[in-house]
This record gives C-alpha cells, sequence and structure tokens, in this order.
C-alpha cells in the first residue's frame, strides 16, 4: 500500500511492470491499493487461473494496461483509478469484471470479444472510448489537474467528476 512503481521504459514486448499469468500465478487473490505506477511501464493480467484481482485507488501514468482473459475466468474489480497516458485494453471478458468511478484521461483503450459491468467512469481526452456511454459516465475534451502534497493529479474545488460516483465515500472506505 502507497509504493510507487517508477521506471525507464523499456523496449521489447516482454519488458513487463507487472506480468500475471496462468502458468505463474502462485496465489489466488492480488489486491493493489493506493499505488502509483509511471514511467512508462507495462502491467499485464493475462490468464491468471480462478484470481481475483482489485486494483483501487491507484495511479497509473503512462502505462500499458492489459487484461486477457480466455476458458479460466478471473474476477476483477478496478474501482476509482486514474489512468492518465498510455494504454487500456481487455480481451475475452466473459468473467466477472467490474470497472467504476475510474477516470481515464488520454488514453487509448479498447475491448474486444465480451462484456463487463462499467459505469460512472470519465472519459478524458479520449478518442477511443473504451464503453458505450452509460448514464453515468461522464465523457470531457479536457481537464485541469491542481497539484497537492501527494503529486499532480488533485481535483480542483469545481470540477465536473465531484460527486459523479456510484457510491458515497463513506461506502468506498
Amino acid at each position: 500500500r502507497f509504493t510507487e512503481f517508477h521506471r525507464v521504459p523499456v523496449g521489447g514486448t516482454n519488458a513487463h511492470d507487472f506480468y500475471m499469468d496462468s502458468a505463474n500465478s502462485i496465489f489466488s487473490t492480488l489486491e493493489i491499493k493506493d499505488c502509483a505506477f509511471t514511467g512508462g511501464g507495462k502491467m499485464e493480467f493475462e490468464y491468471p487461473s480462478y484470481a481475483t484481482i482489485g486494483i483501487t485507488n491507484s495511479l497509473f501514468e503512462n502505462e500499458a494496461v492489459l487484461f486477457v482473459n480466455s476458458s479460466t475466468p478471473f474476477n476483477l474489480a478496478m474501482r476509482n483509478n486514474l489512468c492518465h497516458g498510455g494504454s487500456y485494453g481487455s480481451m475475452f471478458t466473459d468473467s466477472a469484471w467490474t470497472l467504476r468511478d475510474n477516470v481515464f484521461d488520454s488514453v487509448s483503450a479498447s475491448e474486444t470479444f465480451g462484456s463487463s459491468t462499467h459505469d460512472h467512469n470519465a472519459y478524458i481526452n479520449t478518442s477511443t472510448k473504451y464503453f458505450p456511454t452509460n448514464s453515468g459516465d461522464i465523457v470531457l475534451t479536457n481537464f485541469t489537474y491542481d497539484s497537492g502534497p501527494l503529486g499532480n493529479y488533485y481535483q480542483p474545488t469545481n470540477s465536473a467528476l465531484i460527486g459523479a460516483v456510484s457510491r458515497s465515500a463513506a461506502s468506498a472506505g
């Protein structure tokens, strides 16, 4: 918790900051919470058989994040995250996947062959919107962040995103 992973980008398709697959999964639950991944790395979750993955309140800055599912389903819950720059993708999402209260800012995003529960996400300056517009989604062409004691991604007091979430802060924990 409260960990920052930063690295200089390394070329090649096998350069991963984090990689989880069915052959190398030695745990059934992975919880990433209050972390920052910066510097242009790659995180890939490929066929992590029957795992449960929770990603909450984390920053992915210029990272490539990919979730791939096949015949061995896994559960994924992404809530209250910021993906700023980089890319986000999911393939074969026939498992119990939930994406809520996330911000995709200047991200190349795609979903292939599947569906997931997704709503109350914000899409800022993102030309390829990841999901169809849901009533709780917000689409913006630009957004200005404030700087604060823990980084450069604080919402200003007049932000269109304040209160546009699926649950209260007290319910989120």
